[in-house]
């Protein structure tokens, strides 16, 4: 009898342990999958979070999602909760098939889902999205306005509208010959905004392992939803520069068509025009872009949008009423590098030689390179938005957030001398208003921005320059170390 309890114990405690490996196994797994997909999603951020568990249908789920940028400035954008959805047979597949390389080639189809964003960086968080603004997901969210223009939570509340931070879902689908990715930005009370690609490829994509595969671009999609943001952004830039809400809408336009410019395109009037309905009122905006031929990778590496014209037909749709619309080639415009630090609009101005409440007419059209890029009735080239959309296409077209003020003469009251050829010390920031200077802060690499204000209390507000556009922040005074000119 004795015997055969040890042999029942010794039975129940091997169980046991087989239960608690297959319990470890399957939360190592979990984490697996959602650390591969967040790395795979947002190659630019250093994702964190905590408390990963399988979610038994099949995927993962999280909470506390922190995103750091990798370019060393240590701003973060933070998510309450992720989850990742894979289909059941693809999820357990690639955790228990004994077949070789199973673990990265049986996914291929995933979605993430995360929830409840909050935070104030100047770069996109996803590339797909880089002409929305992340907390209004809004094209060309800023573009016009003189000041002010990093939009953020507390900006939103003031202009009158119910900001509630925002929620992200990015989705990835292969079948055979196609790749499909799809990301969703939603920013509720404000707006919404969906980017939708497909590619060609040969074969099945494991999504795991994506590198493995070369693509061809054959389609692009933007989706935009106004929630009353377009005329809260409107009446706040145009009581804040003391303009009108018309005037506004023509510097807004101006500062794209000069954005455009710089990947080599600028947009029919009929296009313009279309533009300008969204961009004075809001509602839907949709564009449909079709690539004949697919844009392969040479010429996805192509410094201007322009060498993308012969390929491009599409459609853009504002309020439902859909337009046949082309770009024309020009010569390219690069934003001056001693102009980094203005407004889109700001340069504008200086290229024509306008004052800031002057109402005047934008310059004639740059001179085009080729004939008009339209094509038959049936499509054209693509719209506005698509300038540079996609993550493979010119990524060099800022979308600028946020103007240069200029130091109050209040703050130059304040403004202490500062001894030559040393460090330069936080309560010595206030000589330096509109200067570069290169910023070492504790646990950080160093990085240039510039000195924008000074305020009563001695807390300095910096800027720096993002390929989407600019950031700025406040000094933290117990991480600064000194600064360099």
């Amino acid at each position: 009898m004795a015997a055969k309890k040890s042999i029942s114990l010794r039975n129940i405690l091997a169980a046991l342990g087989t239960l608690l490996l297959f319990i470890g196994y399957i939360t190592y797994h979990a984490n697996f999958v959602l650390g591969r997909t967040l790395t795979l999603a947002f190659p630019n951020w250093d994702v964190s979070y905590r408390s990963g568990w399988p979610n038994p249908l099949g995927g993962a789920f999280a909470k506390d999602v922190e995103m750091v940028a990798m370019d060393g400035s240590g701003e973060t954008f933070h998510f309450d909760r992720v989850s990742v959805h894979i289909p059941f047979f693809q999820y357990y597949r690639s955790a228990f098939s004994t077949k070789r390389g199973a673990l990265i080639r049986s996914v291929h189809d995933f979605r993430i889902e995360l929830r409840d964003g909050h935070g104030d960086v100047g770069m996109p968080i996803v590339d797909s999205l880089a002409l929305f603004g992340n907390v209004d997901a809004a094209p060309f969210d800023a573009e016009g306005c003189l000041q002010d223009q990093t939009w953020t939570e507390d900006e939103l509340q003031a202009m009158g509208l119910k900001a509630q931070g925002v929620n992200l879902t990015l989705e990835q689908h292969a079948t055979f010959g196609h790749w499909v990715m799809q990301e969703t930005l939603d920013a509720p009370g404000v707006g919404w905004a969906e980017s939708r690609r497909q590619l060609s490829v040969f074969g099945k994509v494991p999504l795991f392992n994506p590198n493995a595969i070369a693509a061809r671009l054959t389609d692009d999609e933007w989706h935009v939803k106004d929630a009353g943001f377009v005329a809260a952004r409107n009446a706040h830039c145009a009581a804040r520069d003391k303009t009108d809400v018309d005037t506004f809408v023509q510097r807004h336009l101006r500062s794209v068509k000069r954005l455009l410019a710089v990947t080599g395109v600028a947009p029919t009037s009929r296009l313009e025009t279309a533009y300008r309905d969204y961009a004075r009122a809001g509602g839907t905006l949709d564009v449909v872009v079709h690539y004949d031929p697919p844009i392969d990778d040479d010429l996805a590496e192509a410094t201007e949008l322009s060498a993308w014209l012969p390929s491009m037909q599409g459609q853009i749709s504002v309020n439902g009423q859909p337009q046949a619309l082309a770009f024309e080639a020009i010569t390219p415009r690069p934003l001056p590098d001693s102009e980094e630090d203005m407004s889109t609009f700001e340069l504008v101005q200086r290229e024509e030689g306008t004052e800031p409440n002057n109402v005047t007419q934008p310059p004639a059209p740059a001179t085009p390179l080729t004939a008009s890029a339209s094509p038959a009735a049936h499509a054209s080239p693509a719209p506005v938005i698509v300038a540079s959309a996609a993550p493979s296409a010119p990524s060099n077209v800022p979308a600028t957030r946020t103007a240069s003020p200029a130091a109050s003469a209040h703050e130059a009251a304040f403004v202490t001398p500062v001894v030559a050829d040393t460090d330069i010390h936080y309560e010595q920031l206030n000589a330096f208003v509109g200067k570069r200077l290169t910023i070492h802060q504790h646990g950080q690499k160093t990085y240039d921005a510039q000195i924008v204000r000074v305020a009563k209390n001695g807390v300095v507000t910096a800027r720096r320059k993002y390929p989407s556009g600019y950031l700025e922040f406040t000094l933290d005074r117990r991480q600064f170390e000194y600064a360099e000119p």
